[in-house]
């Protein structure tokens, strides 16, 4: 992937670096936001030792500021789209996490099926317009914009499955 259509911007005062896609799908406020509030309800509640998937990982945004505020958890970040896992992969590099974040490429309706039952934490960020709203001349942005042949339903019913018998499930969902 060209390093032209890439940008490398940095988040909590330069503590943490984000390649992305110059068009295409960018971080914002809800990955930022998401990550916060799993942070402090992992303080609040003193929960260091935990396992945690961020389905729908992008580039890695949420896994990486979980990781620098919490340095025991392990995170596995699942995403399906190829250029997407590129950058997180670099992210996760760049950033030192390679020991504490595994990568998962895998689609969120097609898991492995060893991964069931594992997570006590489950974060998601999904896709939230239905397929004919909001579309985008950029593909990349509509993959990580809209839902695609699923219902939210679905989605969470696999999510569900994910847990472990005593878990929590974060989602994030802004129109």
């Amino acid at each position: 992937m060209s390093s032209v259509n890439r940008t490398v911007d940095n988040i909590l005062k330069g503590k943490i670096t984000i390649i992305q896609l110059k068009r295409g799908f960018r971080y914002g406020f809800d990955a930022v936001f998401l990550a916060a509030f799993v942070n402090s309800f992992l303080l609040q509640y003193k929960i260091k030792d935990v396992l945690l998937a961020d389905v729908g990982s992008g580039v890695g945004t949420i896994s990486l500021i979980i990781a620098y505020k919490n340095k025991k958890i392990k995170l596995t970040a699942i995403e399906n789209n190829d250029q997407y896992l590129e950058l997180a992969r670099e992210n996760i590099i760049n950033n030192n996490f390679h020991k504490q974040i595994n990568l998962l490429n895998s689609d969120v309706l097609n898991i492995n099926k060893d991964l069931l039952n594992t997570f006590d934490i489950v974060v998601s960020n999904p896709p939230f317009y239905k397929e004919h709203k909001n579309r985008s001349k950029n593909e990349l942005e509509n993959y990580a914009k809209i839902i695609m042949n699923i219902d939210l339903c679905v989605l969470f019913l696999f999510l569900y499955s994910c847990f472990t018998i005593f878990c929590y499930f974060c989602f994030c969902r802004i129109q």
